[in-house]
């Protein structure tokens, strides 16, 4: 599931932060829970941000986590997410994921719709043919579903479905993308099906302190659903989490493998606030990635708590352009206020080391 995550360089203004503090200090503030009617909860997060290239941007984030009447208390909750921001240039971003299980955990649904109108970074594909820091704008409608039905305990199978319009433009002048030459500047739809996998072992969805969760999906984007590239992806997640007493030593390795005509968007990009924080998000792309994550949970006082996380991957064209000279390491830590304690979802605020790069992230949920 995707959330609203604020990505703030070093040259924001530092009402981000203040503001995020604030919020965190006031739980009547920013979290509405009904504590005696623990099947339902939700809350709502005011945003405001700065960027050179987005000038003043302000939104809110909210979440509703519900249980239906023929589940109990303990059983894995549905919920819903929404998330829009709106800046000074006219820049709009709307999204809702979704997360939804029927019929007792039969069958899970989830995904997100959403629209985009917004600055994107390009730093050239690959790990030798870089380019300094260019800007495009995109605007595109997104549609994401995962129908998924369960076959034995904690295992699902389904299909996942993706559409994309991807509308293009705002390049740097003589810069790269504008020289036409990158596969996809022009735009286009993606738009496929393919079938996928979970294996779900996790003691809570938002909070697991033990247990496993293994995720494959592959993906066909072709033109027989109106796709403007004939490409596939592969894509592998695996997580574990492993008690320590009271604090949560969690592991996670990721993924993905794209094949046939891939436009410079659809790439795998290295980075962003659940894979490898410390760079920004689409600063390495390429036509495969992978990605080892470690991170150390611990409460600290009521509903305060504290991470410390490492990470390391890369991105590579074949599997001979692997080596230890494009591996790219990073380091953080993060706070955390359970804004949810019925759900237990924690609003997070993690400042991540990479290699010539510090990058700030605000939003709710775990990386992963």
């Amino acid at each position: 599931m995707k959330t609203l995550a604020i990505n703030i360089k070093d040259y924001c203004l530092i009402i981000c932060l203040v503001f995020g503090l604030i919020l965190l200090g006031s739980p009547a503030l920013c979290a509405q829970e009904n504590f005696k009617q623990k099947r339902n909860s939700y809350f709502v997060l005011p945003l405001v941000f700065y960027l050179p290239e987005t000038n003043l941007g302000f939104g809110a984030a909210g979440n509703y986590s519900f249980l239906w009447p023929n589940q109990i208390i303990g059983d894995k909750p549905s919920s819903l997410s929404i998330g829009f921001a709106y800046t000074l240039n006219k820049q709009f971003l709307f999204y809702i994921p979704y997360n939804i299980f029927f019929k007792e955990e039969e069958y899970w649904v989830k995904g997100e719709l959403g629209y985009y109108d917004y600055i994107y970074p390009y730093f050239g594909i690959g790990n030798e043919n870089r380019v300094d820091e260019e800007k495009y704008a995109a605007k595109f409608p997104r549609i994401e579903l995962d129908a998924l039905k369960r076959i034995k305990s904690n295992v699902y199978i389904g299909i996942n479905y993706r559409f994309d319009d991807m509308n293009l433009g705002d390049f740097k002048a003589s810069g790269s993308l504008e020289a036409g030459n990158t596969l996809g500047v022009e735009g286009g739809i993606t738009s496929g099906i393919g079938p996928m996998i979970i294996l779900d072992k996790r003691d809570h969805i938002n909070w697991p302190t033990k247990g496993i969760l293994l995720e494959s999906r592959f993906f066909y984007n072709t033109s027989l659903f109106g796709a403007t590239y004939e490409a596939s992806y592969f894509e592998f997640f695996f997580s574990k989490y492993i008690p320590h007493n009271k604090n949560v030593f969690a592991l996670n390795f990721i993924s993905k493998n794209t094949f046939g005509e891939v436009p410079f968007y659809e790439l795998a990009l290295y980075g962003g606030g659940k894979r490898s924080r410390g760079y920004l998000r689409g600063r390495y792309r390429d036509k495969n990635l992978y990605i080892f994550q470690l991170e150390y949970r611990m409460p600290i006082w009521k509903r305060f708590g504290a991470v410390l996380f490492a990470n390391g991957g890369g991105v590579y064209n074949e599997i001979d352009d692997l080596s230890f000279n494009t591996f790219l390491p990073a380091a953080g830590f993060g706070l955390r206020y359970q804004i949810d304690k019925n759900q237990k979802i924690n609003l997070r605020l993690d400042i991540g080391f990479g290699i010539d790069s510090t990058e700030f992230y605000f939003t709710f949920k775990e990386a992963f």
